[in-house]
């Protein structure tokens, strides 16, 4: 009997000295637990790697300054390794720095120049659409909250740009 071959993202693992650049996928992690404790999963894209998509395990103190930040979907950042001495054992440990906000919460990066309005209500009104349709069995909503969502959306979005 085949046994079957799961198709796992490359994970995120920068070499000592290395700096990846990376944008968040989604708002949250992936918490889960296994027999070295809690761990926390991130789906990112590798900014520097022709853009691919990979896994990134956040150790609890990057984990924490993500959260701390506010860092959402579409949210760049850099990660680097650095090593440490510790009671003659070198360790290494993940540098954070953020990056100023460029992209449109939908993981997509918006130009620097221009008005980018027009997309940016674009893709509110694509996750207004999205939030309804996770919804739709539990509530019932109406346009006006597809719009009432959307313009949400739009505001906070578009006073990062500005």
């Amino acid at each position: 009997m085949a046994t079957e071959k799961k198709n796992y993202k490359p994970k995120v693992d920068p070499d000592i000295g290395q700096e990846v650049h990376l944008c968040l996928l989604k708002d949250q992690p992936y918490i889960g637990e296994n027999k070295n404790g809690k761990y926390f999963l991130y789906s990112v894209v590798d900014l520097g790697n022709g853009k691919e998509e990979k896994s990134f395990f956040a150790p609890d103190y990057i984990h924490e300054l993500i959260q701390s930040n506010k860092l959402a979907r579409g949210s760049e950042f850099k990660l680097k390794k650095i090593a440490e001495n510790g009671n003659g054992n070198q360790t290494t440990r993940l540098e954070l720095a953020l990056i100023a906000a460029s992209a449109n919460g939908n993981g997509q990066h918006v130009p620097e120049a221009g008005d980018n309005l027009k997309e940016i209500m674009e893709h509110c009104v694509r996750d207004a659409v999205e939030i309804i349709n996770s919804f739709k069995d539990q509530v019932p909503f109406q346009t006006a909250d597809t719009r009432s969502i959307a313009s949400t959306l739009f505001i906070a979005r578009s006073k990062q740009f500005a």
